[in-house]
């Protein structure tokens, strides 16, 4: 049994405590308070400054205008960053307009036009430059050179023109559908003349019943096109083109022909000297970054 005041002190000191670990928790929780303050305040500082940022981003992309499109990124042909390669297919007609075509020296027809073909291969630089090689056939010309032919002998007459050049193109306007260049050509360029004997005969032979006469000079010109976009990489153009051939002056002779002024049906070069030359296209080309 305990007395009264020994209860009564046990109690009072229960109170204590108590009062002690409430008193405690309130210190706790101000002090944890107080340092969450400055957290909050600089979190508060982060946003408003990332908003601040934000908003000068977007006005400096704006412009002065107000219009976003004017710092938008370049497409089509103006977007041409980086080196490409460019493969381009074309058709069209060409025309030597003062060429004297003869097979005798006082035996002459002026002028001559074929369809041609080409196909080159050009290396872009940059927006503004490209270099690059190409071929061009003709293979049909329209003018024939008179004929004369030896006593009691039939022959046919062909003449094809062959190019290899290299070109250096410069592009004044680029824009994303279209564009414009000029360019400056050199290379080689051969006639070939063909003399094939008709003959009925049955027997065989050996080799082609004819001969070939081929001549061989240089070329230089000037040209001027234009190409269009029909897809991001494929585009089709056209070209005018002036140039010079540079062929031998005195008229190269077959393997069986002679000197003799008064020889009937010689086996000549019918293109001689210089040569003025104009052609225009159209053309297919396809593009592809490097």
């Amino acid at each position: 049994m305990y007395d009264a005041p020994v209860l009564a002190s046990r109690s009072d000191l229960s109170k204590l405590r108590s009062a002690a670990l409430v008193l405690a928790l309130v210190g706790l929780w101000s002090e944890r308070a107080s340092s969450q303050e400055p957290d909050a305040a600089s979190d508060a500082a982060l946003d408003t400054s990332i908003d601040t940022s934000a908003q000068a981003t977007s006005s400096s992309k704006l412009g002065t205008g107000g219009d976003q499109l004017e710092r938008s990124p370049k497409r089509g042909f103006a977007a041409l960053n980086r080196p490409a390669g460019i493969a381009e297919f074309g058709v069209g007609w060409l025309t030597l307009p003062a060429a004297e075509v003869c097979t005798e020296p006082d035996q002459c027809e002026r002028g001559d036009t074929t369809p041609q073909v080409d196909a080159w291969q050009f290396f872009r630089l940059n927006v503004d430059f490209a270099v690059g090689a190409g071929i061009t056939l003709g293979l049909l010309p329209t003018r024939d050179s008179p004929t004369v032919d030896p006593p009691g002998v039939e022959r046919s007459h062909t003449r094809q023109y062959f190019m290899f050049e290299t070109m250096a193109r410069y592009y004044p306007y680029v824009g994303e559908t279209s564009e414009a260049w000029v360019g400056l050509a050199t290379g080689l360029t051969v006639v070939k003349d063909s003399y094939v004997t008709d003959t009925n005969e049955t027997y065989a032979t050996v080799g082609t019943p004819g001969v070939t006469v081929q001549s061989e000079g240089f070329t230089v010109g000037l040209g001027l096109g234009a190409a269009f976009a029909l897809a991001p990489s494929w585009s089709i153009g056209g070209a005018l083109r002036f140039g010079s051939w540079f062929l031998p002056d005195e008229a190269k002779r077959g393997p069986f022909d002679n000197d003799d002024p008064e020889a009937i049906g010689r086996t000549r070069a019918t293109l001689t000297g210089r040569n003025s030359v104009v052609s225009i296209g159209l053309s297919i080309a396809y593009r592809s970054s490097l």
